[in-house]
């Protein structure tokens, strides 16, 4: 934990021209068990930090994912409404998207793959043992083409929203509604 965050420190700070190198880092506030010095106020680092870094701390994404996944659309398009309502930057949009797409490919890597064991998939697949844990149950509730289908439907709503082709909001309610009718 702590290279990664010392990893992120630099990369954030170097990106802001405040940092060089990893001997600098040290100079700046401790955070997150770092033993350092301080060169800024914790204020000041930390509105460093916010202005630079958007990292989405919500672990509800996973209970959204794994709602999705099981076709409890209604439950999901509650979720991604109220997602919407507590966060509507474009940052936080694109990251709920980034998630969905993730889910469904990996649900598609592993439909494709037609292995006959959890290993053989993780093997082939590369997915995280936990990540594959909790979704190779979910595969069974999917064709194929299901997934094909899902799968360009998202990259439909990934076009639109990075285009500008579609308000944001609009693209992941529409690509719920989507997934909906694919599975009905």
């Amino acid at each position: 934990m702590r290279r990664f965050l010392t990893f992120t420190l630099i990369v954030v700070l170097s990106g802001c021209g405040l940092v060089k190198d990893e001997k600098e880092v040290t100079e700046f506030y401790d955070i997150g068990g770092l033993e350092t010095g301080c060169k800024l106020s914790g204020d000041q680092f930390h509105k460093i930090l916010e202005e630079n870094i958007w990292l989405p701390f919500n672990t509800n994404i996973f209970s959204f994912l794994d709602t999705l996944a099981e076709r409890k659309i209604a439950s999901a398009f509650n979720f991604l409404m109220k997602e919407i309502k507590q966060d509507n930057s474009p940052f936080h949009l694109l990251y709920l998207l980034k998630m969905i797409i993730f889910e469904f490919r990996n649900l598609l890597m592993i439909k494709e793959i037609k292995a006959t064991s959890l290993t053989e998939v993780q093997k082939k697949t590369k997915i995280h043992p936990y990540t594959l844990s909790k979704i190779y149950p979910l595969v069974k509730g999917f064709s194929l083409d299901e997934l094909k289908k899902i799968y360009q439907k998202l990259f439909l709503c990934d076009e639109r929203m990075k285009r500008g082709l579609m308000d944001a909001e609009l693209a992941l309610q529409m690509l719920l509604l989507d997934i909906k009718q694919i599975l009905e």
